[in-house]
């Protein structure tokens, strides 16, 4: 089957784009708020959102700062990390998957077949530590 592309972006494109996406800029569906109605939708999405993050190397790099210093916050760690990382766009700490899937657990209904899965990305990013480093 040949996709005929008109004028405007084909949606073929538009979903490869999404999946393809550069850690350079964040995915279209970025904004997406929880949603308790749509709750597959949201985990795929949030999903995609999460595999940016790794791509980009920011949870990697924020785990790092915060293990370094105690006092150090999670917007001064992210205001570094993306200076460092040298992101043309700029991470807000509300957006970050962690407080995202945790907002989607809690939203989810107590009985929708996708809460368990919700639940183990949570706790996977929440007790994920840095690796240690050789030397």
């Amino acid at each position: 089957v040949v996709l005929k592309s008109t004028g405007e972006q084909s949606l073929l494109s538009s979903i490869m784009s999404l999946v393809t996406f550069s850690p350079a800029e964040p995915p279209l569906l970025w904004e997406i708020k929880t949603q308790p109605d749509y709750s597959y939708y949201a985990y795929f999405v949030l999903a995609m959102e999460d595999q940016l993050e790794e791509n980009a190397g920011l949870r990697v790099e924020i785990s790092k700062a915060l293990a370094k210093k105690d006092s150090c916050t999670v917007d001064h760690a992210l205001k570094k990390v993306t200076k460092k990382l040298k992101l043309r766009w700029n991470p807000q700490p509300y957006r970050l998957s962690i407080y995202r899937w945790a907002n989607q657990a809690l939203v989810t209904s107590a009985d929708h077949p996708v809460l368990p899965l919700i639940w183990q990305k949570f706790f996977k990013l929440f007790f994920e530590r840095p690796k240690a480093e050789p030397g």
